[in-house]
């Protein structure tokens, strides 16, 4: 048979630490995530036998952004850890920005690569409309 497993499920319990005992005891889950539910004021628990991956749709993402360069190739271009649809680009003293990406992922992204011995920052700007840049860098 095709183990077609589940990563967690919801259930309405009147008793969350009986809950978490029971099926720490029976099932050895655990608790992976646990918050008070902003509107209806209750405490929300997730447990997990840890047998499959599970990623937090809570955690709020570190976003990384840096500014890369070949003298091989004499580029620089941006590398960044970014959501989804955020634009990457490079842009000059001046304020002009340059070979703008949108990223297709969520993760490490590379935007593409702008001549080097223009001083440059790295940009990106996020889907939530923040942008975060590297200082200028000449070369």
């Amino acid at each position: 048979m095709i183990d077609i497993g589940l990563t967690h499920i919801a259930l309405p319990v009147s008793d969350v630490d009986r809950t978490i005992e029971f099926y720490s005891k029976y099932a050895g889950m655990q608790v992976i995530h646990s918050r008070i539910d902003a509107e209806a004021g209750v405490a929300v628990v997730w447990l997990s036998d840890r047998t499959r991956p599970w990623i937090n749709p809570f955690r709020k993402r570190d976003i990384k952004v840096e500014l890369r360069k070949s003298d091989q190739c004499q580029a620089n271009w941006v590398k960044a850890d970014v959501p989804k649809d955020t634009v990457l680009y490079l842009k000059d003293q001046a304020g002009k920005t340059y070979v703008r990406y949108t990223t297709q992922v969520n993760g490490v992204s590379y935007g593409d690569m702008m001549n080097y011995r223009t001083p440059f920052s790295a940009c990106a700007k996020l889907p939530d409309g923040r942008e975060v840049c590297t200082s200028i860098v000449g070369n």
